[in-house]
């Protein structure tokens, strides 16, 4: 099926974890070659993002990557998530390589409900951690931090 490009030419996919679609990267790979449109997907969950779906999301013309960290793993743990630091630094590095021009990050300080003051301050210094070990990578884009 083609997609008439003067009524569409670009796509938003839009869903909770839409990369999380068993159909997801055929679903991509049909839009870009098949019906030639853009396509756009907003905030990714870290665990379902591998370098042949960021590649899929660059050749879709997408130059923002948005990705929630959260913050510390151990926070993440509670919340279960199972990505390391490691993983957010990874794919930050695929992302810039890949073409992406802007990274956003949004980052949880400590649980709903819960005031820990210093259990907070933990998770804040593992964010900034996260973040000064995408600087030290030495690899240049804008960095858009929300928490």
């Amino acid at each position: 099926m083609r997609i008439d490009r003067k009524l569409i030419d670009k796509v938003t996919l839009l869903g909770l974890s839409v990369s999380d679609h068993p159909d997801f990267k055929d679903l991509m790979s049909y839009l870009i070659d098949e019906a030639k449109v853009e396509v756009s997907v907003p905030s990714l969950r870290v665990d379902s993002l591998d370098r042949d779906t960021l590649r899929l999301i660059a050749k879709g013309g997408q130059k923002v990557l948005t990705i929630a960290p959260e913050s510390s793993e151990k926070l993440r743990r509670a919340l279960g998530k199972g990505f390391s630091d490691d993983d957010i630094v990874n794919i930050a590095i695929n992302a810039l390589e890949l073409g992406f021009s802007h990274l956003k990050l949004y980052f949880m300080v400590g649980l709903p409900g819960v005031l820990i003051l210093y259990r907070n301050h933990m998770h804040m210094t593992n964010s900034l951690l996260i973040i000064y070990w995408m600087l030290r990578c030495r690899h240049y884009y804008r960095l858009a931090i929300g928490m």
